[in-house]
C-alpha cells in the first residue's frame, strides 16, 4: 500500500512540474514578448524600455539563484517555495496588468522574477530527481517539452486575443492561469519523499551502485585556467545574441510588415527550438558542446545576415525564425556540459552555479542591448552587424574554453573514486 502511495506521489512530482513550466515558463515568460507592440503603442515609450522587463527578470532570477535558491531549497523544500512562488507569480503579473506607467510595469517583472526561481527548470530538476532514481535525464525531458509546446501553442492564441481584445484582457488571463496552477499544484503536490517518510522510485536499486568516479581540477584552480574565461566571456555573448534575437522577433516581424502573424512567426522559432533538442544533443554526444554551439551560431549568422541584406518575404522569414530558434538552444542545454567537458565532474555543482551566472546575466541583457541598438538608430540594422562578431566571438570563445587544462605537476586532475553507499564518503580533494 505504502509503495502504491509512493508511486502515485512520483507520478504527481512529474505533473507538478509539467504544470510549472507550462505556466510559467511557456505562457508567462515565452509569451510576454508578444505585448511589446501594444504597450509601447499605447504608453509611447521606446522598445528599450519594454525590453527592460525581461532584464529586471532575469536578473532577479539570476540573484536568487546564485545566492538564495539552495538555501531556501535546503530549509523550506520545493513544495514551500512553489507555494510561496505561485502566489508571488500571480501578483507580479496582476501588477503588469494594472499598470500604466514604467514603474508598476517594472516592479511586477521583478517580483515575477523572484518568484520564478522557485518555479522553472532548477527546481523541476530538483523535484523529480528526488522522486525519481533512474531516468533523470528522460523524466525532466517531458516538462521542458509541455514548457515549449505552451509557448508554441499559445503564442499563436494571445496573439490573437491581442489583435481583437487588446492587450489587458489577455494579461488578465495569463494572471487566472497563473493563480489556477498554484491552487492546482498545492492539491496534487504534498512534498519530496524524505517529507513524506517514503521512498523515490528505484532508490533501492540505485543504493547497490557503491562507486561514482570523480575527476576534474579543483574548484578554486578553476579561476586559474584561461579556459574558465574564454567560458566567462562565450557564456555571456552568445545569451546576449541568442536571446536579443528571440525576444525582440515580435518586432522585427512587425518592422518587416507582418505584424498581425508575429505571434505565429515567435511560435514556429519556438518549434524550432525545441526540435533542435534532440539533434543538438546528438551533435553534443558526438562532437562536444563546442561544435554544437559553432552550429548554432552559425545559424544565428546567417539569419542576422539576411536580414541585414534583404527584405525578407513571409516565406523566408519564417525560415528565419527556424533559425533563430534552433539557434537559442546554444544557451540552454549546452553550457553545463561545457562545464564538465572543460573541468570535469569534481565539485560540479559549485563550478556550474558560476558559469551558469553568466548565461542568465547574458539573457537579461539580450533584450535591451538588442532595442538600445534599434531606440539609438532607428532600425535594427546596426545591431545585426554587431550581433554577428558577437555570435562569432562566442562560439569561438567556446571552442577554447571546452578545451580540458593541462595537468601539470598532477595538480588535482586525476580520476578518483568514492564510496556513496557509505554515510560519511567525502571527496579526497575538496580543495584547490
Amino acid at each position: 500500500m505504502k509503495e502504491d502511495k509512493s508511486a502515485l506521489h512520483a507520478k504527481m512530482a512529474i505533473v507538478t512540474t509539467c504544470i510549472m513550466l507550462f505556466t510559467w515558463v511557456g505562457v508567462c515568460w515565452n509569451c510576454l514578448s508578444l505585448f511589446a507592440d501594444p504597450i509601447i503603442s499605447e504608453w509611447g515609450i521606446a522598445r528599450t524600455q519594454f525590453m527592460l522587463i525581461f532584464t529586471i527578470m532575469s536578473m532577479a532570477n539570476a540573484a536568487m539563484n546564485m545566492f538564495f535558491y539552495g538555501k531556501l531549497q535546503e530549509r523550506l523544500g520545493a513544495r514551500k517555495l512553489l507555494l510561496i512562488g505561485g502566489p508571488l507569480a500571480t501578483v507580479g503579473f496582476a501588477l503588469i496588468a494594472l499598470s500604466s506607467n514604467l514603474t508598476l510595469f517594472y516592479i511586477g517583472g521583478l517580483l515575477f522574477g523572484i518568484a520564478v526561481c522557485g518555479l522553472n527548470n532548477n527546481p523541476t530538476t530538483v523535484i523529480i530527481s528526488e522522486w525519481h532514481k533512474k531516468n533523470v535525464g528522460k523524466l525532466i525531458g517531458i516538462p521542458q517539452t509541455v514548457g515549449s509546446i505552451a509557448g508554441i501553442v499559445f503564442s499563436v492564441v494571445f496573439a490573437a486575443l491581442i489583435a481583437a481584445l487588446g492587450w489587458r484582457i489577455p494579461m488578465w488571463i495569463i494572471v487566472a492561469v497563473s493563480a489556477l496552477a498554484t491552487v492546482i499544484i498545492a492539491v496534487i503536490y504534498k512534498g519530496s519523499p524524505r517529507e513524506l517518510g517514503e521512498k523515490a522510485m528505484y532508490e533501492d536499486e540505485v543504493a547497490e551502485e557503491k562507486t561514482e568516479e570523480i575527476d576534474g581540477i579543483p574548484f578554486a584552480r578553476m579561476f586559474r585556467t584561461p579556459q574558465f574565461y574564454f567560458l566567462f566571456v562565450g557564456y555571456l555573448l552568445v545569451p546576449i545574441v541568442a536571446q536579443g534575437m528571440l525576444s525582440n522577433l515580435p518586432l522585427i516581424a512587425v518592422d518587416l510588415g507582418y505584424g498581425n502573424l508575429s505571434g505565429t512567426i515567435l511560435s514556429v522559432a519556438l518549434v524550432a527550438s525545441a526540435l533542435f533538442f534532440i539533434p543538438g544533443g546528438a551533435i553534443i554526444d558526438r562532437k562536444g558542446t563546442k561544435w554544437m554551439v559553432a552550429i548554432c551560431m552559425a545559424m544565428l549568422i546567417a539569419a542576422l545576415l539576411i536580414l541585414y541584406f534583404m527584405e525578407p518575404s513571409l516565406l523566408m522569414t519564417y525560415g528565419i525564425a527556424v533559425l533563430i530558434g534552433a539557434a537559442y538552444d546554444a544557451c540552454t542545454i549546452a553550457f553545463g556540459i561545457s562545464v564538465r567537458e572543460a573541468f570535469g565532474s569534481r565539485e560540479y555543482g559549485k563550478k556550474l552555479g558560476i558559469i551558469a551566472a553568466f548565461d542568465y546575466i547574458g539573457l537579461a541583457l539580450g533584450p535591451s542591448v538588442m532595442t538600445l541598438f534599434f531606440d539609438g538608430t532607428g532600425s535594427y540594422d546596426m545591431a545585426y552587424l554587431v550581433f554577428v562578431v558577437l555570435a562569432a566571438v562566442g562560439a569561438v570563445t567556446i571552442f577554447l574554453g571546452t578545451k580540458r587544462p593541462n595537468n601539470k605537476g598532477g595538480d588535482g586532475n586525476e580520476s578518483i573514486c568514492i564510496d556513496r553507499k557509505k554515510p560519511g564518503a567525502v571527496d579526497r580533494y575538496p580543495g584547490a
